[in-house]
């Protein structure tokens, strides 16, 4: 029975060597096969453009980084700047709120926050938003939607660590044409 067992073995050790060695990407063997060459005469050589390094960083600083005044724009709608102010909150804290005209752009209704994600950062770190306690239009206006062809202003509210140290807002665009490209721009806001 031992033996029978070793014997079983070793077959099944052998078959999985052959069916290594089958399996093996070593084509040497094979005849090969020269790739045809269709020979012909050009007419015409290709015109290449090169593009120069002042215009590609133009394309960079549209895209992504620091700027004076945020406009994000893209096919979809715009998201501006506009200004802001500090208030407090519901629960009476520090807060700072931003506001941006929002343009859509699109042949469907939409809103600002479908396109566009305003971020507030203050001493590093990103603040958390809050609610105003009273009625105000432009918060309100964060989910309205508009027709194309429109602007709207519309109202961020951030919590703030202190009212001394600047704010840093960032707008990345999350339009379908720039969702995976990281395109983003940040201002720094005083408080003073």
């Amino acid at each position: 029975m031992k033996n029978l067992k070793k014997i079983m073995s070793l077959v099944l050790v052998g078959l999985l060597c052959f069916g290594v060695m089958g399996c093996s990407s070593d084509n040497s063997s094979e005849p090969t096969e020269e790739p045809k060459v269709e020979e012909s005469t050009p007419t015409e050589e290709p015109k290449v453009e090169e593009s120069t390094p002042t215009e590609e960083l133009k394309v960079e600083e549209t895209k992504k980084g620091k700027v004076d005044n945020i406009n994000v724009d893209n096919s979809e709608g715009t998201l501006t700047y506009v200004k802001h102010e500090l208030v407090k909150d519901y629960e009476g804290k520090d807060s700072i709120l931003v506001y941006y005209d929002y343009t859509n752009k699109q042949d469907e209704t939409s809103y600002a926050d479908r396109i566009f994600r305003p971020q507030a950062f203050q001493n590093g770190v990103e603040c958390d938003f809050t609610v105003l306690s009273d009625d105000h239009e432009e918060y309100s206006n964060i989910y309205k939607e508009i027709q194309k062809g429109t602007t709207l202003t519309v109202a961020y509210i951030w919590l703030l660590s202190d009212t001394t140290n600047p704010v840093t807002i960032k707008v990345t665009d999350q339009s379908s044409e720039n969702l995976f490209k990281n395109v983003w721009q940040e201002q720094e806001l005083q408080l003073n």
